[in-house]
């Protein structure tokens, strides 16, 4: 691990801050592994429309040779880094915020979901694993159904609470 390494995590900060999501997004994590080892990512959105110069700096960032991306000397040196702060002042960068919350909701929205899962998946192991009565069974059978509800419901309040200001 060195600054080659660094100069990629630069990148792929950039990336997020031009344009609201990450280079290696994928529902699937192995996808999304697979996608980051093999350097695969786009410019695709109208975000990268008006941005040619910094696309050049990610790609030269995201290098997949280490020994051909750039170094900090290098990005620091390239023609984006040195244009007129002034001339980017009136860039409107709202895609790119309404991008990241979105990103940001649904990440939320996933980790979430993933810990319902996670707990139902211990309360079914407890069940099959429990050689108490069933009465014991049927109260925590009840008391576990009653739980699921108010996380369910908890959830839908963060989803609404969430796609809500999205659409701010």
């Amino acid at each position: 691990y060195g600054t080659e390494c660094d100069m990629w995590s630069f990148g792929c900060i950039l990336y997020i801050l031009l344009c609201g999501y990450p280079p290696f997004d994928h529902d699937d994590d192995d996808a999304a592994a697979r996608e980051t080892v093999e350097g695969y990512y786009t410019f695709d959105g109208d975000e990268w429309s008006d941005k040619k110069l910094a696309i050049d700096l990610v790609r030269g960032l995201l290098e997949l040779d280490q020994w051909k991306r750039l170094t900090a000397s290098g990005a620091l040196k390239h023609k984006w880094m040195s244009i007129d702060r002034k001339s980017l002042s009136g860039k409107h960068m709202t895609g790119s915020i309404a991008n990241l919350k979105k990103y940001l909701a649904r990440r939320r929205w996933k980790k979430a979901q993933s810990a319902v899962r996670a707990s139902l998946r211990l309360s079914r192991k407890s069940r099959r694993s429990s050689t108490s009565s069933s009465s014991s069974n049927d109260k925590k059978h009840n008391s576990l159904n009653k739980l699921k509800n108010v996380v369910d419901a908890a959830l839908d309040q963060v989803k609404l609470k969430e796609e809500s200001k999205t659409n701010e």
